[in-house]
């Protein structure tokens, strides 16, 4: 079975996956395809392992993990669905990922960036909206494209609140968070300054 069949396949069995979701599937099986030079479910623990290294000779412990977690999610239906007997993918350990990914920006850090914004020449022209992006993912902690996302229907400057649409979020939920007087400030200046454009 080709790999692409598995993959729809997958879908099948997993009808509710997100646009985005499937587009990640493709890519990974693109470049599993390329890089491994096997177009079929049928692969042996040694050639998947030779891709993982080659993979990771141009990319982070992080992303070889990912890929992996994706094909043995897509392998995993190929098994319950009885075209294979075991998951190749089961018996390849996840890498040990040395560098923990940074979470959070310091106050020193954002400070900087403040005042780097507000005194730049080209920045300060358009302060009021880069100051307003970073207030909104520092106060809500959401994604950047959960902030592609946001219209003005989607703001209730009574309620104090943010409307997240699921069609942008990453588990497919939609949320309501609440928003302080900053935020409120900063939405009703780009909503004004939006008029101008």
């Amino acid at each position: 079975m080709k790999l692409e069949k598995l993959l729809e396949l997958y879908q099948q069995e997993k009808p509710q996956l997100s646009i985005r979701t499937v587009e990640k599937y493709q890519s990974i099986v693109r470049m599993f395809i390329n890089d491994a030079e096997v177009d079929n479910i049928f692969i042996t623990r040694s050639k998947c392992i030779k891709w993982r290294n080659k993979i990771l000779e141009r990319s982070s412990a992080g992303n070889c993990n990912n890929y992996h977690r994706h094909l043995k999610s897509l392998f995993n239906v190929a098994v319950k669905l009885g075209h294979l007997n075991s998951n190749v993918f089961n018996s390849i350990p996840i890498l040990k990922n040395t560098k923990p990914k940074q979470k959070t920006i310091s106050n020193s850090v954002l400070d900087r960036l403040y005042s780097m914004i507000v005194e730049d020449k080209y920045y300060s022209q358009h302060a009021w909206f880069y100051l307003a992006m970073i207030d909104v993912f520092k106060f809500t902690g959401i994604r950047r494209r959960q902030l592609i996302g946001i219209r003005w229907c989607d703001i209730n400057f009574s309620d104090k609140s943010l409307y997240l649409n699921a069609k942008f979020s990453k588990n497919g939920n939609d949320n309501l968070v609440p928003i302080n007087e900053a935020l409120i400030n900063h939405f009703r200046i780009l909503k004004e300054n939006s008029k101008q454009i």
